[in-house]
């Protein structure tokens, strides 16, 4: 909320985003404390204002400015989590383990891949760009 008041160029695009996020999340909130056929309901309903946000917002955020590298910023905090989970459950896994061929094959291989995830991210993070010039793909 604090950004509607300061970024002016992006005002229109925010306000639609809280108008959309603040009713859905209190639904997901709700959802908790309310029995099973009725927190269907609302989980269904929370995900079609969700869902529909950009496409009711197309034209909106067409005219909202895009930082090029923020995209490939964010796509990169994702693979962290991913990899520290990966690592945290091949640790988690092989506690119990009896070291036979086929469970240390699959720490390896589990291990491995979060390693070449690590690799990728470190290695083209900082080559990686949108172009701005690219069309934009409009959704109305």
């Amino acid at each position: 909320m604090r950004v509607v008041r300061h970024v002016s160029v992006a005002k229109y695009s925010l306000n639609l985003y809280l108008a959309s996020y603040i009713p859905s999340t209190i639904l997901w909130m709700v959802s908790l404390a309310t029995p099973a056929p009725i927190r269907y309901f609302c989980w269904a309903v929370a995900m079609i204002i969700e869902l529909s946000t950009p496409i009711v917002g197309s034209r909106q955020f067409a005219n909202t400015p895009v930082h090029p590298s923020h995209l490939p910023e964010r796509f990169g905090l994702l693979t962290l989590i991913v990899l520290g989970e990966a690592i945290v459950s091949v640790a988690t896994g092989t506690t119990t383990t009896n070291w036979d061929l086929i469970p240390t094959f699959a720490a390896v291989s589990g291990f491995a891949l979060a390693a070449c995830l690590w690799w990728l991210y470190f290695n083209f993070l900082e080559t990686a760009f949108i172009n701005p010039t690219l069309p934009v793909i409009k959704m109305y």
